[in-house]
């Protein structure tokens, strides 16, 4: 593939050095010139060119982006990356993905800045770490959490108890809200998971795959577990109120749980109180002091998660520490740095302390799109893959409804388009450039991307 990479900081750099590995051609463009020659000094890398990103010259005559598969934009700038995709879609770049900061996600998406500059895939580094780490925290209720739409869908796996009202029932009697969805159900460990089906009916001890809006599927969860997981009420301290700790607490908002963001800028503190849900706590103080964290009862109040997200890893590293000798159940941390989240990874036991890598996750995110052309692999789940295929003008998904989609052993997940993203009900219309989001055997997946792409 054809590839090029606007950016060759932290993410930017390790991203193109993990593609050069492959048969791809990687062009790298950085406006820095320290950093360009750093990376430029790389053999596995086809072409480094020192200068600015977002100029049209550069992109058409030296990068010629005409020729290019895909496009990434993965400047720390969301202005340098959105006109970047810009100038790249118009010079001829058939998919552009745009790393944007998670305030601009959080407050542009309703503009759908993607389509205005030409954005196939948006993402927010910030949004990514959240859905990570919001995935530990909701263990043991959902095992598997998956984001789609910047975090207007999820997909989550629940377990169905003894208690659950649902047991013996097929999926049609079962009355679930419109958009929710349940994809495949995986019966024991000794059994194989399977796309779901209105017909398939529900035992005790199925784990079971759903999507939908994230209030939806607390409910939903109830439902399949039997209300127990309301018994399900951890104490979560994060600590940093900045873009990554306020996009974690945001998805909290939505779960039964006991939640206090501690921030020691005052004027901040203030502000994401306002923003936040007022079952949050906002808490004006610096967890890097044992004392101001004793003096809010950490260690005389039990708390099931200590997360530090802030953009300092000493500063999470200290707090962490201190969580530990107060008894904090869980303690996890940003590493920011490669170096420092290496040395951590083999320290983790020692220390009682679980890394998240933000660089790393990222990387994750980006690496779905060097698939193929036609789909993109998300995820292996139980029963199938999780794919994204955009509708091609003329195929055979253009202009159809859902339920004109039906292939046996394929779950449609989502639908995203410049209205939005959501769960498709049978009767919506499927448009051309619709992304589609689908859970499917390997021999379904085939079946869907021709109807979808021919």
């Amino acid at each position: 593939m054809r590839i090029i990479i606007v950016g060759a900081g932290e993410i930017g750099r390790h991203f193109a050095l993990k593609l050069a590995k492959g048969s791809h051609d990687i062009t790298v463009i950085e406006a820095n010139d320290k950093l360009a020659k750093e990376i430029e000094n790389n053999d596995e890398l086809n072409t480094v060119i020192a200068g600015n990103g977002t100029h049209p010259n550069l992109l058409i005559d030296e990068a010629d982006v005409s020729q290019c598969d895909l496009f990434f934009a993965l400047t720390s700038d969301d202005n340098t990356n959105l006109t970047a995709c810009r100038v790249a879609r118009e010079g001829g770049a058939k998919k552009t993905i745009c790393r944007v900061s998670e305030e601009l996600r959080r407050n542009e998406f309703p503009l759908r800045m993607d389509s205005l500059f030409g954005v196939d895939h948006l993402f927010s580094s910030e949004q990514l770490c959240a859905a990570e780490l919001s995935k530990k925290i909701h263990n043991p209720v959902p095992t598997e959490v998956e984001e789609i739409g910047l975090g207007n869908i999820e997909v989550q796996q629940v377990t169905v108890t003894g208690e659950s009202s649902v047991i013996g029932k097929s999926l049609r009697e079962i009355s679930l809200p419109e958009r929710i969805r349940v994809l495949s159900i995986l019966p024991d460990k000794e059994s194989e998971a399977f796309i779901a089906g209105a017909d398939d009916c529900l035992g005790v001890g199925d784990s079971v795959m759903i999507c939908g809006n994230a209030q939806q599927l607390a409910e939903t969860a109830e439902l399949l577990h039997g209300g127990s997981i309301k018994d399900w009420n951890p104490r979560v301290v994060i600590v940093g109120g900045g873009s990554y700790g306020f996009a974690l607490a945001k998805k909290m908002e939505a779960w039964n749980y006991k939640v206090r963001v501690f921030e020691r800028d005052e004027e901040h503190a203030k502000k994401i109180a306002d923003e936040l849900d007022d079952g949050i706590d906002v808490i004006n103080s610096d967890a890097t002091l044992l004392k101001d964290l004793q003096e809010e009862q950490i260690g005389e109040v039990e708390v099931d998660f200590f997360i530090a997200t802030t953009r300092n890893d000493v500063d999470n590293l200290v707090s962490c520490l201190h969580a530990k000798k107060l008894k904090a159940k869980k303690r996890l941390t940003l590493i920011h740095r490669t170096d420092y989240a290496e040395a951590l990874n083999q320290a983790a036991e020692t220390l009682g302390i679980d890394p998240v890598s933000p660089r790393k996750i990222v990387q994750q995110e980006l690496m779905r799109f060097i698939t193929s052309d036609k789909f993109h692999l998300i995820k292996h789940l139980p029963g199938g893959e999780l794919i994204e295929v955009t509708v091609r003008e003329n195929s055979k998904a253009d202009g159809a409804t859902v339920s004109d989609l039906k292939i046996e052993n394929c779950q449609l997940v989502a639908r995203i388009n410049d209205k939005g993203s959501k769960v498709p009900s049978s009767k919506d219309v499927i448009s051309a450039g619709d992304n589609l989001y689908a859970l499917a055997s390997r021999k379904a997946r085939k079946e869907f991307v021709r109807m979808v792409t021919k």
